[in-house]
């Protein structure tokens, strides 16, 4: 008989606008912030491994043979961070089979410890998670009680990587913003700055900002003249 598995992970990556800034044309406002945390997949890495050991077996008598390994199973107990690897260790089972006096056909459950240092991904920190598959598993009878074991193992590491990022948690009223009494003004850039930068600092539309300079482009080299035209 054949048994098959299959076993998978998918991962959606979304984008959404998160406000870090803002601010009123008519109010004194305060704003009140706060840092989100979230985990992004780094890239995925693949290792094939072959493990191999002695393990303790219920005992049989001299006359048993064993002939066929079947059911490779691997559950990962710890992965830990090392420099520049991660420290993965773990317990593959099989289950033995075996032809006794008579034809009698009888099983044995063998279980071996692995431990491996797989490489890590650069940039990603300290949180992994980890998937594996066994395969082509052998084995072969040492004493009554002993059969040595070896496994394939096929090790999926996804290495996670923390980013933070700064929002708007609530916004206070201050109080009213005082006009402009001239009718044009004009202002120096500074380099570097942003359209939403510029418009916060002067206190003016980005959208009238624009209407008024329409020579400018972003972000500014300093050597540029802002023209703002306000309401008497």
């Amino acid at each position: 008989s054949v048994v098959l598995g299959l076993r998978g992970e998918a991962f959606e990556n979304k984008t959404c606008l998160l406000a870090d800034d803002a601010f009123s044309l008519t109010e004194k406002v305060e704003l009140e912030k706060e840092v989100c945390y979230a985990q992004s997949v780094c890239e995925n890495r693949t290792y094939f491994e072959k493990i191999s050991n002695r393990c303790n077996i219920e005992e049989i008598s001299a006359t048993d043979k064993l002939v066929a390994t079947t059911g490779e199973r691997a559950e990962i107990t710890l992965i830990a961070p090392k420099e520049g690897a991660c420290a993965v260790t773990g317990i593959c089972s099989a289950v033995g089979w075996f032809v006794g006096d008579g034809g009698r056909i009888f099983s044995r459950k063998m279980e071996i410890p692995f431990a491996l240092d797989l490489e890590n991904t650069e940039g990603c920190d300290c949180n992994f998670t980890a998937n594996v598959v066994a395969y082509g598993g052998v084995a072969s009878v040492v004493t009554l009680t002993e059969t040595a074991f070896e496994c394939n193992l096929v090790i999926t590491l996804s290495p996670r990587r923390t980013e933070s990022v700064t929002v708007i948690k609530g916004i206070t009223v201050k109080g009213e913003k005082q006009s402009e009494k001239s009718a044009i003004s004009v202002y120096i850039a500074k380099s570097g700055e942003s359209l939403w930068q510029l418009s916060k600092r002067l206190n003016s539309c980005p959208e009238k900002l624009i209407e008024a300079n329409q020579e400018l482009s972003f972000p500014l080299t300093g050597d540029e003249r802002i023209i703002v035209y306000r309401q008497k």
